[in-house]
């Protein structure tokens, strides 16, 4: 890989130009100019719109102190006399480390200079993505950093090193004041609250290499958790993490894609948009657009019909991407589980309610590699009572003296029942059977056609129960 070295000082001599250097290594940063307080290259801008940002590192106080150790090593080597760490000096480095995550530059993230996060700083030098062995050699490298760490007239040094991640962020503040030595060693966790203009926020989502984002809705092995950064205004490489509490996450709609703290979860096929913002201005977010699928479509052509004794025939037309199809029903106001199939877009229930309507609803469901299923959506229910379907084939024969009827036999009856309209009476019962499917109506009328339906039925707790029946037929006596 490359290592791609940038350089940022004021120097009281002269400024160096961007350079590149290609080690082995992290891209890092150090400031192009190395600042002192005498002079005019810092450019601070007017920001009248300001926002807080949260962000979370470690202040490293060990390698602080190194860096310490190492400043006093080259400095013995030129003769000058040591630096001595200042805790208000320290306090700021600290702060300025944490601010150059948002803007690798010596104009604070606010707008102003460096100089107002300590009134007795008159030097700061600035780098990125170092140990504190290499930040030396490349401050040392460059003239005016070099000048900043070797100026003669220093007696004083605040040393900040923040970290987030892998990547470390360093400053050095220096002063000509007397000394309040600190007695800070190791490193702590914090979470720094830093004001910066909103003109230089830029609030990225992190975790997406195109656009829709594909989730699945069947989980397998899959999750899918976004993020957020916001880029470096100073230094094209470098970006921090916002605290994730700061940052608040919506979908535009949560029964597609539901979000929290990033984490994405596939509720059904299609499309939503995932927002995240910062809680305090909500202005300021970044939008990712998702695309949610799996699950099959919800089955179409459900069809519910009579098919025997305590017997209902279920039929649909099949679901693009279904392994197979989950059945339930709601039977005297029970609602649950009754069946599945993975065989066809048909299915018996053999348990149906003969004296009141079954209502019915199909999935289709696909599988993880675990066996777990999952239900796609649904469109409606279905209803049908479990009795003997409608008789098949009914026929009406003119005869001699009446009307003679003739169907097919129908499973599970235990008989039949007429029903008709002879001529010039109401419709009523005219006969029934139960030794076959042949019925003579020995009443009917010889002046108009008379009509007739045949009803199967079977016994239940020494009741009839009456099935369905279908188109009439008819006939007229001779």
């Amino acid at each position: 890989m490359k290592k791609i070295l940038k350089l940022l000082m004021i120097s009281f001599i002269f400024s160096l130009p961007f350079t590149l250097c290609v080690q082995a290594a992290q891209k890092t940063a150090v400031g192009e100019e190395a600042a002192k307080s005498s002079s005019s290259s810092i450019q601070p801008y007017a920001s009248e719109e300001l926002v807080n940002i949260d962000v979370e590192g470690t202040e490293n106080y060990d390698y602080a102190w190194e860096v310490l150790d190492l400043v006093n090593e080259e400095r013995e080597k030129e003769g000058v006399g040591p630096l001595t760490m200042d805790q208000e000096l320290m306090d700021a480095a600290m702060l300025r480390a944490a601010e150059t995550q948002l803007y690798f530059s010596h104009t604070r993230p606010d707008g102003t200079t460096c100089w107002t996060a300590c009134g007795k700083a008159s030097g700061e030098n600035i780098a990125a993505n170092y140990s504190p062995e290499s930040v030396m050699e490349a401050w040392m490298n460059s003239s005016g950093h070099r000048s900043n760490i070797l100026n003669a007239g220093w007696t004083s040094i605040g040393v900040g090193c923040f970290t987030q991640g892998n990547v470390q962020y360093w400053v050095q503040m220096f002063s000509s004041s007397q000394a309040t030595e600190p007695q800070i060693y190791g490193s702590r966790n914090v979470t720094r609250s830093i004001s910066a203009s909103k003109d230089i926020v830029n609030l990225e989502i992190t975790g997406v290499s195109s656009e829709p984002v594909s989730i699945s809705v069947v989980p397998d092995g899959q999750e899918i958790s976004l993020g957020t950064v916001i880029r470096n205004a100073g230094w094209d490489y470098g970006s921090t993490v916002p605290a994730a509490d700061s940052i608040s996450w919506t979908s535009s709609d949560s029964s597609v894609v539901s979000v929290d703290m990033g984490k994405l979860t596939g509720r059904k096929n299609g499309n939503a948009y995932i927002r995240a913002e910062l809680k305090d201005s909500p202005e300021i977010f970044d939008e990712v657009q998702v695309q949610a699928y799996g699950l099959p479509d919800a089955v179409t052509g459900v069809k519910a019909a009579s098919a025997g004794k305590n017997k209902v025939l279920l039929t649909w037309e099949p679901s693009s991407g279904a392994e197979g199809y989950l059945i339930y029903a709601q039977k005297n106001g029970s609602y649950g589980y009754c069946g599945m199939t993975t065989t066809g877009m048909r299915f018996t229930d053999i348990k149906a309610l003969d004296t009141d309507y079954n209502f019915y609803w199909v999935f289709p469901y696909v599988t993880d590699s675990n066996g777990k299923m999952y239900p796609g959506p649904v469109q409606g229910y279905v209803y049908a009572k479990g009795v003997i379907p409608p008789v098949q084939n009914l026929k009406g024969y003119s005869i001699s003296g009446g009307v003679r009827l003739t169907w097919d036999p129908q499973n599970d009856a235990d008989g039949y029942l007429i029903y008709g309209i002879r001529a010039g009476s109401q419709y009523g019962y005219v006969g029934m059977t139960t030794t076959g499917t042949v019925f003579k109506d020995s009443k009917a009328s010889k002046e108009d056609y008379n009509f007739y339906w045949v009803f199967p039925y079977h016994n239940k707790d020494g009741k009839m129960i009456v099935g369905g029946t279908p188109k009439y037929t008819y006939g007229i006596a001779l």
